[in-house]
């Protein structure tokens, strides 16, 4: 999504405006005299019972929330404000007793990782496995990694929505949503109606809305339109008026599965006419809850997580001793291959043939056809030769050595990086000749042309 990218909005007319007015008075009238009726209600069969059900309780908590959210407008600076809001809600989930132990609320600022190496934006609240989940990264008590396997799903807490907040949420929720756990399928199915999603839910909270309910519903619209379908919000949340939920124009879904198949989807909209939104909150995260399947953690699969660039996930497969290059004016650099650069090494091995690693080093550096290798490693690599250079001359380079005799003598030496491209499985080596033209220069040069002219050779790996 690209807010500059955004279509424009027409301007609201007059006639529109009024409807809006309309609107909302009707609906504060229906929710007036509904709240009235169940409090009459209830003030009636006080004395005849205790417990008169959880409509009574959920109101109650909807009241403490919002009354919590209007004190804390007192507080001046901003991010101060957000973090008690979004203290209002964490402490609903964990001290009304409505949440099952089982689920795990973070307490500070939280980011989600995977094993491919990507992670999350900053999520405000993050549910997760309480009996299974490792903590992978933690600062002082205010900031906390969390692995993908163990999480169930993220809720994005804000004051009052509006267009570039309502982004935001959407935004943070596709990169938390975009993380996949290691060695999973995707989707599972239960025996129950309820599909069984390894992809965690996200769910968006705003106390009050600055959009009338019309333009709210027409800015989820274009939001859906623009997202892919398995990376949307799941429901959208405004204590003060309502719910929204994502369907296909027959009905609204909730799940992760049904989600992701909608062609087109249709914004329902249902407005808080019995006071009873918190509870529809509620429902809907337990059913998310209850269908999200957790797994245990891969924790070697942390240990040494791979680069990446954008979705892609690599890495160098020599190691990290031939990682760094050097600048001569800039000091060291680490190696890195940009998002354009990668898809440009993808779709070289979509059109190019693939060669024994093993016998195509023998035959350069031993003179050997390496027949004995042809069976057991069968065309595993990749060399990226858009020019079609002889290999010979580019993946070895002679040097000359001194002996221990002290007599000189030319061996060959490699002269190609090696990359395992992790999303795809590929592997492919890159002789020095066109590493400017897939590695990322200098980041203080900025270009090879400028590396160029601060450095004689062009390209020197310090691991030679």
């Amino acid at each position: 999504m690209n807010k500059s990218s955004a279509p424009r909005r027409p301007r609201k007319t007059r006639r529109s405006k009024q409807e809006d007015v309309e609107f909302s008075k009707k609906e504060e009238s229906t929710r007036k005299w509904l709240t009235d009726s169940f409090v009459l209600l209830n003030e009636l069969r006080r004395k005849d019972r205790t417990f008169h059900g959880l409509a009574k309780e959920f109101r109650f908590w909807k009241e403490s929330l919002l009354a919590g959210y209007v004190k804390s407008k007192d507080i001046a600076h901003p991010r101060d404000r957000g973090a008690v809001r979004e203290g209002i809600l964490r402490s609903f989930l964990t001290n009304s007793g409505f949440l099952p132990k089982k689920y795990g609320v973070s307490k500070m600022s939280t980011r989600v990782a995977s094993t491919s190496g990507h992670i999350s934006n900053e999520l405000d609240l993050v549910l997760y496995d309480a009996e299974e989940s490792i903590i992978l990264m933690e600062q002082e008590e205010s900031f906390q990694v969390l692995p993908i396997e163990s999480t169930y799903g993220t809720i994005q807490i804000k004051s009052r929505l509006n267009r570039t907040v309502l982004r935001e949420a959407f935004e943070n929720i596709a990169s938390f949503k975009r993380l996949k756990p290691s060695h999973k399928p995707t989707v599972q199915f239960s025996n129950s109606r309820r599909p069984n999603s390894l992809r965690p839910f996200g769910l968006i909270f705003a106390y009050e809305s600055e959009l009338s309910w019309a333009d709210l519903v027409a800015e989820l619209k274009l939001l859906y339109s623009e997202t892919e379908q398995h990376l949307v919000p799941n429901a959208i949340v405004v204590l003060s008026d309502g719910h929204f939920m994502v369907g296909d124009g027959q009905r609204a879904v909730l799940y992760n599965p049904d989600i992701a198949q909608l062609s087109k989807p249709v914004i329902f909209g249902f407005p808080d006419r019995a006071n009873d939104v918190l509870h529809s909150f509620y429902s809907m995260l337990m059913e998310l809850l209850r269908a999200t399947t957790v797994s245990e953690v891969p924790f070697n699969g942390y240990y040494d997580v791979p680069l990446v660039a954008d979705k892609y996930s690599y890495e160098f497969i020599f190691g990290p001793f031939v990682e760094v290059l050097k600048c001569a004016k800039h000091g060291p650099f680490a190696k890195k291959i940009s998002v354009q650069n990668m898809e440009k090494l993808i779709a070289w091995c979509s059109e190019s043939t693939a060669f024994n690693w093993m016998q195509l080093d023998a035959e350069i550096f031993m003179g050997s056809s390496g027949e004995e290798n042809r069976r057991e490693n069968s065309h595993n690599v990749f060399v990226y030769n858009p020019e079609a250079r002889p290999l010979s001359q580019i993946l070895a380079n002679d040097r000359e050595m001194t002996l221990p005799d002290g007599e000189k003598a030319v061996a060959k030496v490699l002269a190609y990086d090696a990359v395992h491209l992790l999303s795809t499985g590929q592997r492919i080596l890159i002789p020095q000749h066109y590493m400017p033209v897939i590695l990322d220069p200098c980041p203080k040069c900025k270009s090879w042309e400028e590396f160029s002219k601060n450095n004689m050779p062009v390209l020197e790996d310090d691991s030679k």
